[in-house]
């Protein structure tokens, strides 16, 4: 008997954090890169936090079950509402800190730095970073939303899980959380074979040419990137650690999973495609990426989504109208 795609979807989440789990364990003690002390114990604190919560929700969910008030029917939906965002966190907080410790070993390798062949390759299609840049500062408006855009990033993945949580899209969740998966096994073999400063860092550009993105536009990750290249001991703190990736742009891969995350639904779907589509473009001037590397970004994006399909099938459709209230990770996506 074939699996249910939310199995498949599950297996395949799991079975991303795998080879990142592997190559830490491998890679770590021969690298120049220590764990804080505390990183186990943050690690099961989560979890921890997060079995609490799905239990929690489970017994207001039987409680509320034989209930025939509002207020009842409210808190069991809001109960599955929580059930379905702690399981879909246990499954990502295990990809996400072995996946996090990988990108930090990588950039501790040293490899030689590949921003020259980078710019070449922008150079070789007809694009001048440093001409973008400049162009784009002289718009301030445009520039200083582009700003504000690219930091809705981070911000986006939360909010579209509570999202997708709360309103039944619970295969939509577990498809969005696969792909991070997927997408973060192409970057992070990416990033570790094609190690880059970026383009602020390769191009040093004078501050008026940025001066309507923030300060330290495409450079908050360069003293640490510096750090774990000088091959000095490194001690991984996961309370604090950030993006080091900038061959992909995984702000593309994310600006384009995200936006597929929430396909097709009313009043959201081509909202939130807008507001990628500038995340894509704010990857250049604020994120500091060559074209290159925005390319790169999306292609991984649109190979993931073709390869997570081929692995577990399309999603199902209904014509049930309006959203259905959660059960289990198992129930059929009613929103299609």
């Amino acid at each position: 008997m074939a699996l249910p795609r939310w199995s498949r979807l599950s297996i395949v989440i799991a079975g991303t954090a795998v080879p990142f789990a592997i190559a830490d364990l491998l890679g770590v003690p021969r690298s120049t890169i220590t764990l804080a002390p505390h990183t186990a114990r943050h690690v099961v604190a989560v979890m921890a936090v997060l079995g609490v919560a799905s239990l929690s929700a489970a017994l207001v969910r039987r409680r509320m079950a034989s209930k025939a008030t509002r207020l009842a029917a409210f808190l069991h939906a809001a109960a599955d509402g929580v059930i379905v965002l702690a399981a879909a966190g246990l499954l990502f907080t295990p990809l996400s800190f072995a996946a996090g410790v990988f990108m930090y070993m990588a950039a501790a390798l040293g490899w030689p730095l590949q921003d020259a062949t980078l710019a070449a390759i922008d150079r070789a299609v007809g694009f001048d970073w440093p001409s973008v840049l400049r162009a784009l500062n002289q718009r301030p408006a445009v520039a200083t939303a582009l700003a504000d855009v690219y930091h809705t990033t981070g911000p986006q993945i939360p909010v579209v899980f509570l999202f997708l949580a709360f309103t039944g899209r619970r295969e939509r969740l577990l498809e969005y959380l696969a792909l991070i998966g997927v997408t973060s096994l192409f970057t992070g073999a990416a990033t570790a074979l094609v190690p880059a400063v970026g383009a602020h860092g390769f191009f040093h550009p004078v501050r008026d040419a940025f001066s309507h993105y923030t300060a330290g536009a495409g450079m908050w990750h360069y003293e640490e990137l510096m750090r774990l290249r000088s091959g000095r001991p490194f001690v991984y703190d996961v309370t604090r650690s950030q993006g080091l990736v900038t061959f992909p742009s995984y702000h593309a891969v994310l600006a384009i999973i995200t936006s597929f995350a929430v396909r097709g639904v009313r009043y959201v779907g081509w909202p939130v495609a807008l507001l990628n589509a500038a995340v894509v473009v704010s990857t250049i001037p604020e994120g500091g990426h060559y074209l290159v590397d925005v390319a790169a970004g999306a292609a991984i994006a649109m190979v993931s989504i073709l390869l997570l399909r081929d692995l577990v099938g399309g999603e199902a459709h209904s014509h049930t109208a309006g959203p259905a209230p959660a059960t289990t990770l198992s129930d059929r996506d009613p929103h299609g």
